[in-house]
């Protein structure tokens, strides 16, 4: 679940319209089993999270590591005592370990190793098999929704299956010599398969200059990561179909599953215009750098 405000630093309470969502949303998991409510100690996540921790008698848990992205260095709520006036049910998330709060200066990549500790520490506690209902904000939810499952569970084929990149060798298009499947965290997929692809799958074209020894191979590692990486963007996960990578002697094809987006014809793809299927996993892929435009 995510909240915005509009001065981080200020921490904002709820607006009357985001008391208005929270009752509704409490109303909507009324009956559904959670094992646990976490929350960020903003006070407008808080509050949110509060509306569902009444209806279901069940305590509220502030993990410091779900501080909202561009939090003021140093600013970590308003503190357990003073949210006690209020919410007496609230107390601190506690897993045995200590907590590394908000730093000096938060880029992408601090914030994304941030959204990874959280997540594989409630894995950790709680198990995969629990439910676990989270109140984060905006900007850091990019972090936490679908694309941090894919991006950060050691086994996402677990949750999605398919999430994974299968390699494999032709002769022919018709003669698979042989074949093997790349699985783990997305953000490590690209860089396993291409390691797999160079060293295993793909010869390369040996030349001379002088006695210096040149391998080419006929495609770029930085081509081949672009294709990787725009495939795992693209890819329609409701598939359940892995990404296809087909090596021959003297090319390489990928193939993944996705059609065209609902709203974009081919003649708009022939004048460029782009719509991304999985935002989020794109947002991350961007923010690290890994892809150089994402909408």
């Amino acid at each position: 679940m995510g909240n915005t405000g509009e001065k981080i630093c200020d921490d904002p309470e709820l607006s009357m319209l985001g008391h208005e969502q929270a009752e509704r949303l409490a109303l909507r998991m009324k009956n559904i089993h959670l094992d646990a409510i976490i929350s960020s100690p903003h006070i407008r996540a808080v509050e949110t999270a509060a509306e569902t921790a009444k209806l279901k008698g069940m305590e509220i848990e502030l993990f410091p590591l779900l501080f909202e992205v561009g939090t003021c260095p140093g600013y970590e709520g308003k503190g357990l005592d003073e949210l006690r006036k209020v919410y007496p049910y609230i107390t601190m998330y506690s897993d045995g370990k200590t907590y590394p709060l908000s730093v000096t200066e938060e880029n992408t990549e601090i914030t994304y190793n941030r959204a990874k500790e959280a997540i594989d520490r409630i894995r950790v506690r709680f198990g995969d098999d629990a439910s676990v209902m989270l109140f984060a904000h905006g900007s850091f939810n990019n972090y936490l929704t679908n694309a941090a499952m894919l991006l950060f569970s050691e086994d996402p084929d677990k949750y999605e299956l398919g999430a994974y990149i299968k390699i494999g060798y032709f002769e022919t298009d018709a003669d698979l010599l042989y074949q093997d499947e790349i699985h783990g965290p997305l953000l490590e997929q690209v860089d396993k398969a291409i390691d797999l692809i160079y060293t295993k799958y793909m010869r390369a074209k040996i030349t001379y200059e002088g006695i210096q020894r040149k391998e080419r191979y006929f495609v770029p590692e930085a081509a081949l990561r672009e294709a990787l990486l725009n495939a795992i963007c693209h890819k329609q996960y409701q598939s359940r179909i892995p990404i296809q990578v087909s090596v021959y002697d003297d090319r390489l094809e990928i193939i993944t599953i996705g059609g065209l987006v609902k709203g974009i014809t081919k003649n708009d793809i022939m004048l460029g215009l782009s719509i991304l299927r999985n935002r989020n996993l794109a947002y991350v892929f961007y923010k690290l750098h890994l892809i150089e435009a994402y909408g």
